[in-house]
């Protein structure tokens, strides 16, 4: 009874140091109309946050780092986003927000995108979200019928 106790405290401790950062909305579309459906964990994004303090004078709260492992993207945009309406990045208020970020593909011309929820900024505090891509690369050979 003490082993299962102990190791029901010990899934506990785990499950809630983990904070997991939830990404929802991932699209994968490419300019010819073709759009991938992402299933049993096929879209694979790592998103960390990390704060420090906000230099003096400097207005902007948040700063965002992407990573793409391979050559799935060519560039990249964000926006901010509060109850699903654009927020300006310059002076935004402390608070929950969701990031959404739109991907250029590098290969065949298309989109990759998808949001990025509880996006938090604290008062007098600059927050770093990093976010590194794990995909796959569809390669999809065109020709005429």
């Amino acid at each position: 009874m003490k082993k299962l106790i102990f190791f029901l405290i010990l899934q506990t401790t785990v499950i809630l140091s983990l904070r997991a950062q939830p990404v929802s909305d991932y699209i994968y579309k490419l300019d010819n109309g073709i759009n991938f459906n992402s299933e049993r964990s096929w879209s694979q994004v790592w998103v960390q946050q990390d704060y420090s303090a906000l230099k003096t004078g400097e207005k902007t709260p948040l700063s965002v780092s992407t990573r793409t492992l391979g050559d799935l993207t060519s560039g990249s945009s964000f926006k901010l986003l509060r109850a699903g309406k654009e927020v300006k990045m310059l002076g935004a208020a402390p608070g929950t927000y969701d990031l959404k970020l739109v991907f250029k593909l590098s290969g065949k011309p298309g989109t990759l995108s998808f949001i990025v929820g509880n996006v938090l900024i604290k008062p007098n505090t600059k927050t770093t979200v990093t976010i590194t891509i794990y995909d796959y690369q569809l390669l999809i050979a065109e020709s005429p019928a």
